[in-house]
């Protein structure tokens, strides 16, 4: 599974709808695999709250893409953005609308 904790740093409240995109580099090559993207749309913010979002689950339960869990072994990126790549909504700055985590799969 997949989540991504989002907060609005800024000073006025977020309008609702903005997505939340998921893509994962699955072979550390600087190329998102965008056959894995997945879209959560937030909710309305005001300024400094959060939401957790669960954006996508790989493998546990039937309704999973991967159902006998995550299929490829090695070192990954995931990169969760919001309100990318096309902005719906106009945020102070957009430098702190993606953050990426790299993990491993034995």
């Amino acid at each position: 599974t997949f989540s991504a904790t989002i907060k609005n740093q800024g000073a006025v409240q977020s309008g609702a709808g903005a997505p939340v995109w998921l893509s994962i580099n699955l072979n550390n090559d600087e190329t998102w695999d965008d056959s894995h993207l997945s879209v959560f749309n937030l909710p309305a913010l005001a300024p400094n709250t959060s939401v957790t979002a669960m954006i996508y689950t790989y493998g546990g339960d039937s309704s999973s893409a991967y159902p006998n869990g995550w299929p490829w072994s090695g070192s990954h990126t995931a990169r969760v953005c919001v309100d990318l790549p096309t902005p719906t909504t106009v945020p102070a700055v957009l430098a702190n609308n993606c953050k990426t985590k790299s993990f491993t799969v034995p």
